[in-house]
């Protein structure tokens, strides 16, 4: 019984995360959304007069946002190892979501 409780602590799970698959609907759904959000923020650029169309930035900042979100949390739950490449990855991000939340408002 000790031995089974020993094998399932994170301390011995975690550090092989990164080895695990993905399930297949995660990585479709991450797909999706991140395709429809790079469609409703390209459509949301590309506006010049109409104002419908440029309100569309509002829930696809939120999306990226949320997005980012999702990617940090997972990369920084499963990484072996934080690299430089890991954190410029990071900041980049960060910056991402601070200029997003910065002009959503303006777009209300």
């Amino acid at each position: 019984m000790l031995l089974h409780a020993a094998q399932n602590s994170p301390e011995l799970r975690l550090p092989r995360a990164w080895t695990w698959p993905v399930p297949d609907g995660a990585r479709l759904a991450h797909g999706a959304v991140l395709l429809l959000t790079a469609a409703v923020l390209a459509g949301a650029v590309t506006s010049k007069r109409s104002y419908r169309r440029t309100r569309l930035a509002v829930p696809g900042g939120i999306a990226l946002i949320a997005l980012d979100l999702t990617m940090i949390t997972a990369v920084l739950t499963i990484a072996p190892a934080i690299t430089w490449v890991l954190t410029t990855a990071i900041a980049a991000s960060l910056t991402r979501i601070g200029i997003a939340l910065r002009l959503v408002p303006r777009a209300l």
